[in-house]
C-alpha cells in the first residue's frame, strides 16, 4: 500500500491508466454497444487509452513530484474528464450529461486522499456512464391490447429510383408511381415528415450559409404520434438528417450514425481521423446500415406497453460510388465507369431492399412503409446523381406498404404522413396520398425551382413565391460529413 506522500513513476502511471481505460472501454462497448458505432478491438482501445491517460497525467505531473502530486493528478483527471465528455454530451442533447460528470468528480475527490485511486478515475467514470444512464425511451402507462393502436414502421432508403427495387413482395401493396417532394434528401424528408409540400413550408431549401429551418410551430408526424401516446425512435444515417436540422423533434430516442456517446466519443472520432489521414473509409461507413438494421430489430422486438413509431433511414444505396458492403469485380471507390456504377448501384439497392424487409419482418404486426427520399439519374438529361433537376429520374421512387392501402396510380410522399395518421385512427391535415398533379420543388442549386407533375407524367416548371425563411447554419463538422458522401454545397441561386 502506497504511503499518502509517495509518488508514482509517470511511465508506470500512464501504462496502468491506459490498461485500465482499455479494459473498461472495451468491455463497456461490448456490453453496452454505442448504437451505430463499431465495437473497437482491445488494441484500439489500448492505443486510445495511452494517448488520453498520457495527456491527462502529463498535465497532472507538470508541477513536479512533490507530495502535492496526488492532489494535482486527481483534480486534473476529474476536470479533464468533465471537459471532454460534458460538452460533447450537452451538444448532443444527451440526458446522460450528469452521469458523465458526477463519477469523474466523485472518483477525483477520492483521489485527493488516495493518489493511486486517481489513476482509475477515467476508467471508472467511463464504466459508470453506461451503467447509470437512464433509458431515454418514454415509459408510457400500460395500454390494453384492445385499445392499443398499431405500431408504425417507416423505412426510407436513400437514393432509390422507382425502377430499381423490382416488384413489391407478397403481402405488400405498392403505389403505381410515387413522387418525392424534392430531388434530394433534406427538403424531401422535411416535407414527408411535416406532410406539406416544399412550396408550402420551405424547410431544407438552400440559403446562404446553410439550409432553411423547419418552421418552429409546424408539427410533424413524430410529434403528432408522440402526443397520441406513441413511443418514438429514429435510427438514421445521413448528415442531412442530424438533430441540428430538426429531425430529432418528436423522437424519444434519436440515434444517428454521425453521433457517439461517452465513453465512445474518442474512438468514434479516431476512426474518422484515421480515415481522413489515410484516405480510406472509416468502418462506420462500410457497416453503418448493418448496425442500423441490428439496432432497429432490437428496438422492434423489445416489449413495449405503448404503441411504437420507428423510423429507419438506410444510406447504403447513396454510397454506391464510394463504399460497398460487398466486393464488386473491377469496382473501386470513386470510379467513373458507367457500367460499374450501374452494377454497384444495383448491388447497393438490392442490399437495402433485403435489409428493409428483414427489419419489417421483425415487427410483423406493425403497419409498415418502405420508400425512398429521392431517385438517381444515370444519364437522363445528361445528368448523373440527384438534386439537380425536377424530373422523373430524380423524383420517382418506390412506395410499398404493409397493413395499409397504397393502391394509388400516382402517390405523393408529402401526403404519406396524413395517410399514416389516418391508418391508426388519428386526425390528420395535409394533402391526400393519391393525387393527379403533384407539386415538387427545390433543387440543390436553385431554391426557387418549382414544377408540377401532370397526370400524364410530365414535369412542367411553374412560377411560385416560395416561403423563404431563416437559415440553419451549417457547422464545419456537418459540412465535412456532407463532403464525405459527395455533397459539395453550392451557393443558392436567387
Amino acid at each position: 500500500m502506497a504511503r499518502p506522500g509517495s509518488t508514482i513513476h509517470p511511465l508506470r502511471a500512464v501504462a496502468l491508466g491506459a490498461v485500465a481505460f482499455a479494459g473498461v472501454e472495451w468491455l463497456a462497448t461490448a456490453a453496452w454497444p454505442c448504437p451505430l458505432d463499431a465495437v473497437p478491438s482491445f488494441g484500439e482501445a489500448l492505443l486510445a487509452g495511452l494517448g488520453l491517460v498520457g495527456l491527462f497525467l502529463g498535465v497532472a505531473l507538470l508541477g513536479g513530484r512533490s507530495q502535492g502530486d496526488g492532489l494535482r493528478r486527481a483534480v486534473a483527471v476529474a476536470a479533464l474528464w468533465a471537459l471532454v465528455w460534458g460538452p460533447e454530451a450537452a451538444r448532443a442533447g444527451d440526458r446522460a450529461v450528469a452521469w458523465g460528470l458526477l463519477p469523474a468528480l466523485l472518483f477525483g475527490l477520492l483521489g485527493l486522499r488516495w493518489p493511486r485511486l486517481a489513476l482509475l478515475c477515467f476508467a471508472l467514470g467511463g464504466a459508470a456512464t453506461p451503467l447509470a444512464r437512464p433509458s431515454p425511451e418514454t415509459q408510457a402507462a400500460p395500454i390494453s391490447s384492445e385499445s392499443r393502436r398499431p405500431d408504425l414502421l417507416l423505412i426510407t432508403l436513400d437514393t432509390v429510383r422507382a425502377d430499381a427495387m423490382g416488384p413489391a413482395p407478397a403481402g405488400w401493396s405498392a403505389a403505381g408511381v410515387a413522387v418525392a417532394p424534392a430531388p434530394w434528401t433534406l427538403p424531401s424528408l422535411h416535407a414527408l415528415m411535416v406532410g406539406q409540400p416544399v412550396e408550402a413550408q420551405g424547410a431544407g431549401l438552400p440559403v446562404a450559409g446553410g439550409y432553411q429551418a423547419r418552421p418552429a410551430g409546424l408539427l410533424g408526424l413524430p410529434e403528432r404520434l408522440q402526443a397520441a401516446g406513441y413511443a418514438t425512435t429514429a435510427i438514421l444515417s445521413n448528415p442531412h438528417l442530424r438533430r441540428d436540422n430538426g429531425f430529432a423533434r418528436g423522437f424519444d430516442r434519436f440515434l444517428h450514425s454521425d453521433e457517439a456517446r461517452e465513453p465512445f466519443v474518442l474512438l468514434h472520432n479516431l476512426d474518422g481521423l484515421r480515415a481522413r489521414l489515410g484516405g480510406g473509409l472509416e468502418r462506420r461507413r462500410i457497416r453503418r446500415d448493418a448496425s442500423a438494421e441490428a439496432v432497429a430489430i432490437d428496438v422492434l422486438i423489445e416489449p413495449s406497453a405503448a404503441p411504437r413509431f420507428v423510423w429507419v433511414h438506410l444510406l447504403g444505396p447513396h454510397e454506391y460510388g464510394r463504399a460497398l458492403e460487398a466486393p464488386l469485380p473491377g469496382w473501386a471507390p470513386g470510379t467513373q465507369d458507367p457500367a460499374l456504377l450501374r452494377a454497384a448501384y444495383a448491388q447497393a439497392v438490392a442490399a437495402g431492399r433485403a435489409r428493409a424487409l428483414r427489419i419489417a419482418a421483425a415487427a410483423p404486426g406493425a403497419v409498415a412503409v418502405i420508400t425512398a427520399d429521392h431517385g438517381e439519374a444515370f444519364g437522363e438529361g445528361g445528368r448523373q446523381g440527384h438534386g439537380s433537376a425536377l424530373d422523373a429520374a430524380q423524383l420517382e421512387v418506390p412506395l410499398w406498404g404493409r397493413g395499409l392501402d397504397l393502391g394509388c396510380a400516382v402517390a405523393r410522399l408529402d401526403g404519406l404522413a396524413a395517410h399514416l395518421l389516418g391508418a391508426v385512427g388519428l386526425p390528420a391535415e395535409g394533402p391526400a396520398l393519391c393525387a393527379g398533379e403533384v407539386p415538387v420543388a427545390g433543387t440543390r442549386r436553385d431554391r426557387r425551382a418549382v414544377a408540377l407533375r401532370s397526370a400524364d407524367g410530365r414535369y412542367v416548371a411553374v412560377a411560385r413565391d416560395l416561403p423563404l425563411g431563416p437559415a440553419e447554419a451549417l457547422d464545419p463538422d456537418t459540412r465535412d460529413a456532407l463532403r464525405a458522401i459527395g455533397y459539395i454545397e453550392p451557393a443558392p441561386e436567387d
